[in-house]
């Protein structure tokens, strides 16, 4: 589709009407020299019922005439337009596409304008009493105006179920107004585009509500991690110190039971000090689980290296994570990490090794065990695999297993950097 050629309207406008009076009087020329002239002569003499015939045939295809002489000149003075049909074919192809909304807008826009050889076309769209100029041709001409009656040129409402959603608008040179054609047009894609406005602000009403639920889980998860780290030093002051506190008395006791001779109070006690440090290591191995001090003290490397030796299974751990990162990133690794070794505990699975790396864009984990394996599209996703998709999924990452009868599992982990390193 060619372009026009940057000629002042009222100059294409004058230009317009010479060619297309020019044309029709070569054409009513040539039909009388054709009936008139050469049949004349072929039959001989002039008969005054040539001039008649002649006369009815301009009559009758003056019209037709005057419309392909008036398309034929506005081709060469506007360049080929889009016809109405090519338009409309165009627009609605374009729907059942994945293109962008400011693609889709301005591709109408663009059609509008190439359909009606308007210097101006734009796309609004209502946003309260005003309409907003989201797209025009020629681009970058947004604006905004106070109500449908200031819209301006020869305007169009895009309706949908009685609802006004926006407006085309066409504006053309000063002596140039749109004809009946041009007209029909901007109402039928009026119609059109009622759909495909509704069809953009649900999906903008979609996308704000999704990304609404992933600030809602981001934050959840954040206050979740917080009251993990609460309750991890919680154990470690709290819970953990006083059994340290017994246990230090029932030491005492042991001892002045076997100064006394005490043999039977002695064995009492000394096996209630068992006890008590038995209590401790379960406290700490419990305060490890819900958040490793390690983790946030040292980083990622060093805390997956712990969690690994603390493992029931053999675990060989690969790391490349030169850098420290938000503790959000390390957190949703570690604990996919160890739910990963946990499940591999559970159905005897080892060695299991550990890969964790950093990419030129993201941070990446994967665990893998040596077990029996499993159909994946047969067996449902337990609690510990939906918790790890939701922790990576929060921040934008993805999560995937591996597996078949018969075969390894392995578990692996994306997570975006968009530099998001810590300082």
């Amino acid at each position: 589709m060619t372009s026009r050629t940057a000629v002042p309207p009222v100059v294409r406008t004058a230009t317009s009407k010479v060619l297309v009076l020019a044309g029709l009087a070569v054409f009513i020329i040539l039909i009388y020299s054709v009936i008139a002239g050469l049949i004349g002569r072929l039959i001989g003499g002039t008969r005054i019922w040539l001039s008649l015939v002649a006369t009815v045939c301009v009559a009758v295809a003056f019209e037709p005439a005057r419309r392909h002489i008036q398309r034929w000149v506005n081709q060469m003075i506007y360049g080929r337009r889009a016809t109405p049909y090519e338009v409309l074919a165009e627009i609605t192809g374009r729907l059942a596409s994945t293109e962008s909304e400011e693609g889709l807008l301005q591709r109408m826009a663009s059609m509008l304008a190439a359909g009606t050889g308007a210097d101006r076309a734009a796309v609004w769209l209502r946003n309260g009493s005003n309409f907003l100029a989201v797209a025009t041709e020629p681009a970058g001409q947004e604006s905004v105006v106070a109500g449908a009656g200031a819209l301006p040129g020869t305007s169009e409402l895009i309706q949908d179920n009685g609802e006004v959603l926006g407006a085309f608008t066409v504006e053309k040179g000063a002596d140039e107004t749109p004809t009946g054609t041009e007209r029909l047009l901007i109402a039928d894609l009026a119609g059109s585009a009622g759909l495909v406005l509704r069809k953009l602000r649900l999906g903008a009403a979609l996308e704000d509500k999704a990304e609404e639920l992933r600030e809602s889980r981001r934050r959840l998860v954040d206050a979740q991690d917080v009251e993990r780290r609460l309750l991890e030093r919680e154990l470690y002051g709290g819970a953990q110190q006083r059994v340290i506190a017994v246990k230090l008395k029932l030491g005492l006791a042991l001892q002045a039971a076997r100064a006394e001779g005490a043999d039977k109070v002695a064995a009492l006690v000394a096996e209630m000090v068992g006890d008590a440090q038995l209590a401790i290591d379960q406290i700490r191995t419990l305060a490890r689980g819900i958040y490793p001090p390690l983790l946030e003290a040292e980083g990622l490397g060093p805390a997956v290296a712990s969690l690994a030796g603390l493992a029931s299974v053999e675990v060989l751990v690969h790391t490349s994570v030169p850098n420290r990162y938000p503790l959000p990133l390390e957190a949703a690794i570690y604990f996919c990490v160890s739910e990963s070794l946990t499940n591999a505990a559970k159905h005897g699975r080892q060695p299991v090794v550990v890969t964790i790396a950093e990419t030129d864009s993201a941070l990446t984990f994967s665990v893998t065990d040596s077990g029996p394996g499993f159909d994946p599209q047969s067996t449902s996703a337990g609690v510990g695999l939906r918790n790890m998709a939701d922790r990576l999924g929060t921040l934008g990452g993805t999560f995937t297993v591996a597996s078949a009868p018969g075969s390894a599992t392995t578990v692996c982990g994306h997570l975006p950097l968009a530099d998001s390193r810590a300082d």
